[in-house]
């Protein structure tokens, strides 16, 4: 992934998952294992609040990591985690953030090769020094729809509290979305909030699609005509994968995560 000037920079490439056991079993070479849980909780002991960005800042800053430099991060296939991350990293500071499409799924399926092992993690990162940049192999693209070459990342998928979504409801500027499966909007929903199920952007294998032709049939009727969107699931993963697809189709609208999601609207509207 060459940067800007022309100049080939390596690329900092992140399988993301919940423990390193599936790290272990297969990754592309030379990535670097992100957990998961480090966006819900603690890292290096250290609480990030979440996906909040004042303590996402400190934690993923760039300049641990050697400065500006690409990151693409990937999961087994389905994004949810790696899109999840990738709002991370972009509000943490990181300016060229894309997701692989297709993760490692699709990387094995093209009969690319994979490592073994240990290999590193993604905290014990400190330099560059040793990396090579990944060619990107013919067959995958990257979905945010950003050429690194050409222009900058939209602006990073913004954060919202409950106290902001409250006050969403009474706008006529904010359209709230819930991306559950419809079974669990029917069970009980954010008043006023429409539905539409996250998985609407996934193929019959659970491979997430080119966002144009998927983003005009299922996003544009329920966004275009609103300045600010706030999405939505049970515990802000499904929504992550939603809001990063939701911020590269729309660089000018404001694209929210409602990080408490379902999970702290239901307990604390009692």
């Amino acid at each position: 992934m060459p940067d800007r000037g022309g100049v080939e920079a390596p690329a900092l490439v992140l399988h993301v998952a919940g423990n390193r056991i599936g790290y272990e079993a297969g990754h592309i070479p030379g990535a670097y294992w992100f957990d998961r849980s480090w966006v819900y909780g603690d890292w290096k002991g250290k609480s990030a609040g979440g996906m909040y960005p004042e303590g996402l800042s400190e934690l993923f800053s760039p300049r641990r990591f050697g400065g500006d430099r690409p990151a693409v991060v990937y999961d087994w296939g389905d994004a949810q985690e790696a899109c999840r991350a990738a709002i991370a990293l972009r509000l943490s500071g990181w300016t060229r953030v894309s997701v692989l499409q297709g993760g490692l799924s699709a990387w094995i399926q093209e009969g690319y090769s994979i490592s073994e092992g240990l290999g590193s993690d993604f905290e014990s990162l400190e330099t560059p020094a040793g990396e090579q940049p990944l060619d990107r192999p013919a067959g995958l693209n990257i979905p945010a729809g950003v050429d690194p070459q050409s222009r900058q990342d939209p602006p990073p998928v913004r954060i919202s509290t409950m106290e902001e979504v409250q006050q969403a409801l009474i706008r006529q500027d904010t359209r709230i979305i819930d991306v559950r499966s419809a079974e669990e909007f029917e069970a009980g929903s954010i008043p006023g909030a429409v539905h539409r199920e996250w998985s609407e952007a996934l193929d019959t294998q659970g491979i997430l699609l080119a966002p144009e032709p998927v983003l005009t049939r299922v996003w544009d009727p329920l966004v275009k005509d609103f300045p600010r969107v706030i999405l939505y699931c049970r515990s802000a993963m499904r929504a992550a994968h939603s809001a990063w697809l939701l911020a590269h189709r729309y660089p000018e609208q404001e694209i929210h995560l409602y990080d408490g999601s379902w999970r702290e609207w239901s307990r604390r509207q009692v």
